[in-house]
């Protein structure tokens, strides 16, 4: 072939098919089925605040005041013997050396030792006065049962469905130094570490105890930051004048951290909170080799679904609409030829439509249908596309062991 012409032909525009994907976003509105049922039918709970800790300031208290009159009962017999060192057996036994040693000095004897005299009074004693026990801090009850707010659900007194916080008692954890600059620039900083354990207990009435767990977020150490200080020494002076009022303040201070953290707890475990999901759904634009106008009924079909999940009345709705975008999707995968990228539902737009199908099958609540339809999309295996799977496939399992959580909901 000539060469010229073959490079014209090069040139020339190819009829190759190419499909161009339009993507569709929306926010799905919803409320979040509980992990644990706790409802009775009522939709009351409870708060019991327990403080078992505070027992812990009557045993310190008890053993410091033992404490207390053993260390008199040592000053009382170190006194009694200093009494005896400078009355009778101890006033003679000085002076019986006294003579002695004044007998050597008169006959001369320069190297003669002078007995030691009893010490005046006050007698040294040098153990230290026992060092009031750190206490406990007292949990505001009303404060913690006032923060909780559950979605879903009312608090009202004395409800059957009962909540109990345990908290454990606040603990000192370690003081770390950090030490920053050198000569004139140097500066101390100090992390302070301490913790508030706190125990959750739910009792619902034909259940028993459904939750009996340490909250894993009051578990850690929290840690606070000092002042920089130029010297060791300015730190410690601060620390003498401030250590009370510092461990009353992170008391006072973790326990409504805290109440913060069980609220958030509470609700995504054993609530009904509102929350958003975004979705992305997938449709192809017309091409003048194929029609795709199925694609875009479908899309406005699911969109108008979608739209409405938040709605408990519209449920029957919602699932109408969803299923009529699956029923279209479904139809075109009986075209799917992933080997061929000229056919109209290629290896790209066979695995967009499994993304379009999980997600219409999770929000219908076909998890079975949704979780299948994201394993065969993921074995179609389009990369674009398995990225979007593999979140989807979390969340219907996730949303799943929800709803099996919540049987008839």
């Amino acid at each position: 072939m000539n060469k010229s012409l073959y490079t014209f032909l090069f040139l020339l525009p190819t009829t190759g098919i190419c499909q161009v994907m339009q993507d569709h976003k929306a926010i799905v509105k919803y409320t979040q089925l509980p992990a644990v049922s706790i409802n009775d039918g009522s939709n009351m709970f409870s708060v019991v605040v327990e403080t078992p800790f505070l027992q812990k300031n009557q045993d310190s208290m008890a053993l410091y005041e033992i404490t207390k009159q053993n260390y008199m009962k040592e000053v009382e017999t170190a006194l009694d013997n200093w009494r005896l060192q400078n009355s009778g057996a101890g006033d003679r036994n000085y002076w019986a050396q006294m003579a002695v040693y004044e007998n050597k000095v008169n006959a001369g004897d320069a190297t003669a030792q002078m007995p030691q005299q009893s010490p005046p009074a006050p007698f040294v004693f040098n153990k230290p006065y026992p060092k009031k026990p750190f206490l406990l801090k007292e949990v505001n009850g009303p404060s913690v049962i006032s923060g909780i707010k559950i979605e879903g659900f009312t608090q009202q007194q004395d409800a059957p469905v009962k909540i109990t916080l345990i908290w454990n008692g606040f603990e000192r954890g370690p003081i770390k130094e950090n030490k920053s600059g050198a000569g004139a620039l140097t500066k101390y900083k100090y992390e302070v570490q301490y913790r508030h354990r706190v125990t959750l207990k739910i009792d619902v009435p034909g259940k028993g105890l459904v939750v009996n767990e340490n909250i894993a977020e009051t578990e850690g150490y929290r840690t606070y930051n000092t002042s920089e200080y130029k010297t060791r020494g300015d730190f410690k002076l601060w620390w003498i004048d401030n250590e009370a009022t510092f461990w009353e303040q992170r008391q006072a201070e973790i326990v409504m951290q805290h109440v913060a953290t069980i609220n958030s707890y509470l609700n995504e475990k054993v609530g009904y909170p509102k929350k958003s999901y975004a979705v992305e759904m997938h449709s192809v634009k017309k091409s003048k080799d194929f029609d795709y106008s199925d694609y875009t009924t479908a899309w406005n079909a699911a969109q108008d679904g979608l739209l409405k999940v938040e709605y408990k009345d519209k449920k029957a709705e919602v699932s109408q609409k969803l299923q009529q975008a699956i029923d279209i999707w479904n139809k075109a995968l009986t075209e799917s030829d992933l080997n061929s990228k000229k056919a109209r539902i290629n290896r790209e737009v066979t695995s967009a439509t499994y993304v379009n199908l999980a997600i219409a099958y999770l929000w219908q609540g076909n998890y079975v249908d949704a979780e299948l339809s994201c394993n065969k999309g993921l074995a179609v295996d389009f990369n674009r596309y398995n990225r979007e799977l593999r979140p989807i496939l979390d969340f219907v399992k996730f949303q799943k062991a929800r709803a099996e959580a919540n049987p008839g909901q």
